[in-house]
């Protein structure tokens, strides 16, 4: 895939200290790619990581606060809104 500059093979590696990646033996300096470069080598990271990964990732503090509070007003409230079919159903009543 081409977009923004960059054409990045998985199985990279990358070294941000000099800011240098290297893909199949070629070294790319990092700092010189445009923005969307570094935005699309910064995507082609994260899919590369598994959903066990994505999984073990920790949260931040107010990450995981904002989380309890939610999690506390649905056991408080119960389930809040209506279900995919009965917003078909309004929405065709008002076509009607």
């Amino acid at each position: 895939m081409v977009r923004g500059h960059l054409m990045v093979p998985r199985g990279s590696s990358y070294n941000g200290g000099r800011g240098i990646l290297l893909a199949m033996g070629t070294a790319i300096n990092v700092k010189q790619l445009s923005k969307d470069g570094r935005l699309d080598l910064i995507e082609r990271l994260w899919d590369s990581l598994s959903d066990e990964e994505l999984d073990s990732l920790p949260l931040a503090a107010d990450q995981e606060e904002a989380l309890d509070r939610r999690q506390d007003a649905l056991e408080k409230e119960g389930p809040v809104g209506i279900s995919s079919d009965e917003l078909r159903k309004q929405i065709r009543g008002r076509s009607s």
